[in-house]
C-alpha cells in the first residue's frame, strides 16, 4: 500500500456565495492524498505502475478555475476526478482551504475535506447496477431545491427501500456501527462532534410534526491513576425547532445563492442563528467541529454560517460615555464587560467584548474617530428607541484596510452608493 501526497497546490479562484467573491476572488490551498494499492509497484521502477502527479495537479487547477458557490462542491469534483485517474487508486482524500475568508472574526482559513474510496458499485452487473442507477436519480431529486417538499419524504422512503435491497445483495456495504468510546479516542482534545437529527416527536400516543435536534458530543481526556487515558464524554441534546420553518429558510437561502441575490448572506446568517447559536455555550473553547448534518441541512454551506452577528461600536472615549456604555452592555448574559476597565477603552485601539453577542469597541477606525463621524450618522428607531448608525458613506471610510473582507465590503458599499 502506497500513500502519495500532492500538497499545497496554490490557486487564486473565484468561489463563494457572495457576488463580490466572484469579482475579487481569493487565495486557496488544495492538498490531495492518494492511497495506491498496487502490488506490482513493489520493487518496480515503472511509471505506469503509479499515478501521474502532473495529472493530479492539472485536475486540481482545472476545477479550481471554474467558479462554484461552495468550496464543498469544488472539493467533491476534484475528489471524483482524481479517483478516476486509475483503477489502482483505493482511496482519495482532498482538502480545499480558503485563506482569509470574508467572515466576521479573526479567521485565518476555512477548510473542507472529503475522502472517497474507489467505488465498489461502479462496474457492477445485473440487479446491483439497476439499483445504484435508481439511487442516483432519487438522490438528485432529493438534492434539487425545486423538488416539492411533500414528495421528498416519499423519495427518502424509496431510497431506504432500495438501500436495503442493495445491502442484501452486497452485505459488505452495510453501515458499521461505531462505538462512542472508540470515536472519542481518535478525536482531538479541543474538538466536538455535532450531529443534526431530523425526527418526529412522539407525545401522548401521537406522532407530532417533524423537528430538528442537535446532539453535541463533548469529549475530554482524563488521566487515571494508572496514567492511562480514559475517554470521558457528555452528550448534549438541543431542540432546534420546527423542521418546516428551518427548511423554508434553507430553500429560500439556496435559491438566493443560486440566483446571486444580495440577501443571500443575511439568509445564511438567519440559518446560523437557528442551528449554531443554540449550541454556542456548549461549543465554547472547541477549535475543531465535526459536523454530521441530516435532512435539508445536507444542502447548506456550513462554512458560510454564523451563529451570531458581530457588532462594531465607534466609541466617544469620555468617562461619562464609558460609564453609560458599561451599563448598557451589562445586560448581556455573560456580563463579559465587567472585566473591561474604563482605562482599557482609552488605552487600546480596539477592545473586544466576547459575550453572547461579540462587540468591538473602537476609539477610531481608519483614522475616523467619534467626533469626526458625528456628521455622517443616520438615526433609526427600533422599538421606540432612537439609535445612531453609520451611514454607507461613513462605513466606506472605515473599511480602508488590506483585509480581504473589507475589500469585499468596499465593493458592496460602492455598489449601494452608485460608485460602480
Amino acid at each position: 500500500m502506497y500513500k502519495i501526497f500532492v500538497e499545497n497546490i496554490r490557486c487564486h479562484s473565484f468561489h463563494g456565495c457572495l457576488p463580490e467573491e466572484t469579482i475579487i476572488g481569493g487565495n486557496y490551498r488544495v492538498d490531495v492524498i492518494v492511497l495506491l494499492n498496487n502490488k506490482e509497484l513493489k520493487g518496480s521502477d515503472d511509471l505506469n505502475q503509479t499515478i501521474d502527479y502532473c495529472e493530479v495537479t492539472k485536475i486540481v487547477e482545472e476545477h479550481m478555475s471554474v467558479p462554484c458557490k461552495l468550496i464543498e462542491t469544488v472539493c467533491e469534483k476534484i475528489c471524483d476526478s482524481v479517483i478516476e485517474v486509475s483503477k489502482k487508486i483505493q482511496k482519495v482524500k482532498v482538502s480545499v482551504t480558503k485563506i482569509n475568508p470574508p467572515i466576521d472574526g479573526d479567521v485565518e482559513s476555512v477548510k473542507v475535506e472529503i475522502e472517497k474510496k474507489q467505488s465498489q458499485l461502479k462496474f457492477l452487473p445485473g440487479p446491483q447496477k439497476e439499483i445504484t442507477d435508481q439511487l442516483k436519480i432519487i438522490n438528485q431529486f432529493i438534492a434539487d431545491s425545486n423538488t416539492d417538499p411533500n414528495k421528498i419524504q416519499d423519495l427518502i422512503k424509496d431510497r431506504e427501500g432500495l438501500e436495503k435491497k442493495l445491502y442484501r445483495l452486497m452485505p459488505e456495504l452495510k453501515t458499521r456501527i461505531v462505538n462512542i468510546e472508540d470515536l472519542i479516542k481518535v478525536m482531538p482534545n479541543d474538538s466536538i462532534l455535532i450531529e443534526y437529527v431530523y425526527y418526529y416527536p412522539y407525545i401522548k400516543t401521537e406522532w407530532q410534526s417533524p423537528r430538528y435536534l442537535a446532539l453535541v458530543l463533548d469529549p475530554s481526556k482524563k488521566e487515571s491513576d494508572d496514567n492511562s487515558n480514559l475517554p470521558e464524554y457528555k452528550i448534549h441534546a438541543i431542540d432546534l425547532g420546527s423542521a418546516e420553518t428551518l427548511e423554508n429558510k434553507i430553500k429560500e437561502a439556496l435559491i438566493s445563492i443560486e440566483e446571486g441575490l444580495s440577501d443571500a448572506e443575511q439568509l445564511l446568517q438567519d440559518i446560523g442563528k437557528s442551528i449554531i447559536q443554540p449550541i454556542t455555550d456548549i461549543t465554547k473553547g472547541s477549535k475543531t467541529w465535526f459536523i454530521s448534518p441530516d435532512g435539508e441541512l445536507n444542502k447548506i454551506p456550513f462554512a458560510a454560517l454564523r451563529g451570531f452577528e458581530g457588532n462594531n461600536l465607534l466609541v466617544d472615549k469620555v468617562a461619562s460615555n464609558i460609564s453609560l456604555l458599561k451599563k448598557a452592555l451589562s445586560i448581556l448574559p455573560d456580563n463579559a464587560f465587567r472585566d473591561v476597565l474604563d482605562s482599557d477603552v482609552e488605552k487600546y485601539e480596539v477592545v473586544r467584548v466576547a459575550d453572547e453577542v461579540v462587540v468591538d469597541l473602537m476609539g477610531s477606525a481608519c483614522g475616523i474617530d467619534f467626533k469626526s463621524a458625528e456628521s455622517q450618522i443616520e438615526w433609526h428607531e427600533l422599538e421606540g428607541v432612537k439609535i445612531p448608525f453609520a451611514s454607507a458613506e461613513l462605513m466606506l471610510k472605515t473599511k480602508q484596510t488590506l483585509r480581504e473582507k473589507d475589500e469585499i465590503d468596499r465593493l458592496y458599499l460602492k455598489r449601494i452608493l452608485g460608485q460602480l
